[in-house]
C-alpha cells in the first residue's frame, strides 16, 4: 500500500472513530433539573458561582433546615425536602446538564420559625410568610 493511500485510510478511520464517539456522547440523555438538584444536594457541593457570603448563607440554611431527603417536581418548579422543612428550588442547567445557577424560594416548615433562623439568614428570609414568626 502506498504511503498516501495509507494516510488517507488512517485519516478516514480516525474521523469515523471521532464521529462515533461524538454521536455516543450526544446521544447520552442530559439529567433533568430534578435529578441535577438531587445530585447536587446529596453531594454537599458548594453553590455554583456563589460568592463567600452566599456560600455561608447556604451552609447556614442547610444546617438550620436539616439533612436533605429528596426532590420532587411541583408545577414548573422543584421542592427540595429536608428533615425540618422544604425549600422551593430553581435551577438553570448548562449544556452538559450541570447546574449553572441555583436559587431558592422561601423555606416551608411547620416546625421551624423565623426567630430560629441563624442571624445571617434572618434578614434574607424576613419577608417569608411560609415561616412562623
Amino acid at each position: 500500500m502506498n504511503r498516501r493511500l495509507f494516510q488517507q485510510t488512517l485519516g478516514t478511520l480516525f474521523l469515523g472513530l471521532l464521529l462515533a464517539q461524538t454521536q455516543r456522547v450526544a446521544a447520552q440523555p442530559q439529567p433533568t433539573p430534578e435529578v441535577a438538584i438531587d445530585q447536587f444536594l446529596r453531594s454537599n457541593a458548594p453553590l455554583p458561582g456563589a460568592d463567600a457570603q452566599a456560600q455561608q448563607q447556604y451552609l447556614s440554611l442547610r444546617s438550620w433546615i436539616g439533612a436533605y431527603q429528596a426532590t420532587r417536581q411541583e408545577g414548573n418548579h422543584y421542592l427540595a425536602m429536608f428533615e425540618q422543612g422544604a425549600l422551593p428550588v430553581f435551577v438553570e442547567l448548562n449544556a452538559s446538564g450541570q447546574i449553572k445557577r441555583y436559587g431558592a424560594g422561601c423555606p416551608r416548615s411547620q416546625s421551624l420559625s423565623l426567630s430560629q433562623l441563624p442571624d445571617n439568614l434572618r434578614q434574607v428570609w424576613s419577608k417569608c410568610t411560609t415561616l412562623n414568626p
